[in-house]
């Protein structure tokens, strides 16, 4: 008896030290990602035909920049760090200077998905965005001055302007108010289909995407030691979801985050690399393209 006590207050004493940790992160103050250069674009032709040309950036971590007949969706903004939370990478442009935003979309209530302090008081703050239905999103982003935050409930469709969105569900048996709770979104825009997954989506809930031109996909296989549990994609899970969806060309992201001493040790576990993830979906007959923090990517059906 004693001992499983013994043993049930040393798994209290982890997860404890677990979450005093992330609050702490959370509550030092962030301070401002620098920023580097764009790389030139990387031009490429899908098999399939399209009526326009779809440019993708990307941004940093888990944020890319979406753009298509004039108009701009970015994903799981992350403007800002902290001493636990640096992106490992610069980013391809400020809050302050990303320009004419459409839309923003959010896969999860995580900081690094949703960083509220670096858009709040920046022309973001205006631009309508996503959240998914039920979870804490919208009242937070209300609190600190956004103006136009919409929730989406799972399997349900947003329109608007030349991007129509469908939250799809990533994760069953979990409240939205859980820590790991996270929507997927089907982004369209003109014929094409993009899939942006923030941490992991379970196999069986991709039957309702049907094909998509572009999977962006998360592949570190971040996982909480003490917890022993799994938060995103691996590799070879990532090239798997990419080829369920039948997706053309896959973009790996959510690779370079790296944190603190203390973090790395004890805290997290994060080892799928970009690397990995190219030999995984090109051995299923897929293309795989690694853009750095700034890396633009231009998509051309040549079926014409």
């Amino acid at each position: 008896m004693m001992k499983n006590l013994n043993q049930l207050f040393g798994l209290k004493t982890i997860v404890s030290f677990v979450f005093i940790s992330l609050l702490a992160s959370c509550s030092s103050a962030p301070l401002l990602t620098g920023v580097g250069s764009q790389t030139l674009p990387l031009k490429v032709n899908v098999p399939t035909f399209h009526l326009k040309e779809l440019k993708i950036t990307r941004m940093v971590h888990a944020s890319v920049l979406i753009e298509y007949n004039g108009q701009k969706l970015l994903t799981d903004p992350w403007f800002t760090e902290t001493n636990n939370y640096p992106p490992g990478e610069k980013l391809a442009s400020s809050a302050q200077d990303v320009s004419n935003v459409n839309l923003i979309i959010s896969t999860m209530d995580h900081y690094d998905h949703f960083d509220l302090e670096g858009i709040k008081n920046t022309k973001l703050a205006n631009v309508p965005m996503l959240v998914p239905f039920g979870t804490k999103q919208r009242d937070k982003a209300i609190q600190v001055g956004l103006s136009d935050i919409r929730t989406v409930e799972s399997s349900k469709t947003t329109i608007l302007g030349e991007f129509k969105v469908t939250a799809i569900p990533a994760r069953k048996n979990t409240k939205p108010e859980s820590f790991d709770y996270e929507t997927a979104w089907l982004v369209e825009a003109g014929d094409w289909k993009v899939l942006i997954v923030g941490h992991r989506i379970e196999p069986d809930l991709l039957d309702s995407i049907g094909s998509v031109d572009i999977a962006i996909l998360p592949i570190n296989k971040l996982r909480i030691k003490p917890m022993f549990k799994q938060l995103s994609l691996s590799p070879n899970e990532a090239a798997l979801v990419a080829k369920k969806v039948k997706a053309t060309i896959a973009i790996p992201y959510h690779y370079m985050y790296k944190s603190s001493w203390l973090w790395e040790s004890f805290i997290v576990s994060h080892k799928g690399t970009a690397q990995e993830f190219a030999e995984a979906f090109r051995n299923t007959g897929g293309t795989p393209v690694q853009l750095n923090a700034g890396g633009i990517l231009l998509l051309n059906g040549n079926n014409k």
